[in-house]
């Protein structure tokens, strides 16, 4: 390929030869402006550029973008000892310095934030047919039709679950920078010797939420889930505020032990309400729980890791307070 110079040599020695502006465009292949301007130049160089020049050429952003975006392990590390070592800036005895790369990633919209690979638990073929047997039962009852069937059946679903709170939890101390002149006035995170950890039971609808349960011993049979849970789920499932018509409740449950076990079972079977359980409700599948996908437990939990109150874990009505706080999702819950 002809270099930019030999091109503009060339458009001279042809508008000394008498060609036109058009047909040398035709001829070269490049634009008549581009001609006419460099008919107009004394020679082909180009006029000094005011200003600090650009440490990054086009070629050497498009070889950092290259070899960093959307490439697992790529870092500005690597993407620099690239172009350093490269024949192009050997030649031209060039080097540019690590901060640059990182400078010209950070302003480029897919370089804000660098995002960590997420792990997701591998199906086996029997959670893939489960998978597809609750998605056809969804579809062929209507639960996924968009009309005011379908919302008011998604509206009558209670789902359920337990969880284990974490009082005074660390955070991320990667995240949480604090710029000061004095170390000594940087917020200390205080935390017991010992952690506290509390089992903690719930459920919500489209219309609300249920009482939040605490486990007192921290573990969870089928003996204390039939007198100690459901009962709370129960006495929800008939609150009219929550479901407007108790009939077409449909309550879910996952298939841990204490929620298969055959006195909870036989419980179940006398209510008249729809249950989704095991058998029903696929195994290993907490991304199809809302409570799992908004994030419900995690918003009774407060937000201020420095500031935390050491008794907040055993306050039932800041922990309810929190969890009356999450949005209505069942109109969305068609598409996920």
């Amino acid at each position: 390929m002809r270099s930019i110079e030999e091109k503009r040599i060339q458009i001279l020695t042809l508008l000394q030869e008498g060609w036109g502006p058009s047909q040398i465009s035709r001829k070269l292949k490049v634009a008549r402006n581009t001609v006419r301007l460099w008919a107009a130049r004394a020679n082909v160089e180009d006029k000094p550029r005011s200003g600090r020049p650009t440490v990054l050429s086009p070629t050497t952003k498009s070889q950092i973008t290259k070899n960093i975006k959307q490439k697992i392990g790529g870092s500005t590390r690597k993407a620099l000892k690239r172009l350093n070592e490269s024949k192009r800036y050997q030649q031209k005895g060039k080097k540019i310095s690590r901060t640059t790369v990182r400078n010209y990633i950070k302003s480029q919209p897919w370089g804000r934030t660098a995002y960590k690979r997420p792990v997701k638990q591998l199906l086996s073929a029997k959670n893939v047919q489960d998978r597809l047997k609750f998605g056809e039962m969804l579809k062929k009852t209507g639960f996924l039709e968009a009309g005011k069937r379908g919302q008011q059946k998604r509206s009558h679903v209670l789902y359920t679950d337990e969880t284990w709170l974490e009082e005074s939890p660390k955070g991320n101390r990667q995240t949480q920078r604090y710029y000061t002149e004095d170390p000594t006035k940087i917020p200390q995170v205080m935390v017991p010797k010992f952690g506290l950890k509390v089992m903690v039971a719930g459920g919500f609808c489209a219309q609300g939420v249920t009482k939040l349960h605490m486990v007192e011993d921290g573990t969870v049979n089928a003996k204390y889930y039939k007198e100690k849970i459901l009962p709370l789920y129960m006495q929800s499932m008939e609150d009219q505020r929550l479901f407007p018509n108790s009939r077409k409740v449909t309550f879910q449950q996952d298939g841990a032990t204490p929620h298969t076990a055959k006195i909870v079972s036989t419980v179940l079977e006398e209510l008249s309400v729809e249950v989704w359980g095991k058998g029903v409700w696929p195994g290993n599948s907490p991304d199809l729980n809302p409570i799992e996908i908004y994030g419900l437990f995690s918003r009774i939990q407060p937000t201020d890791h420095h500031f935390r109150r050491p008794s907040w874990i055993y306050s039932k009505d800041s922990n309810e307070s929190g969890i009356n706080s999450n949005p209505p999702c069942s109109k969305n819950w068609p598409s996920q």
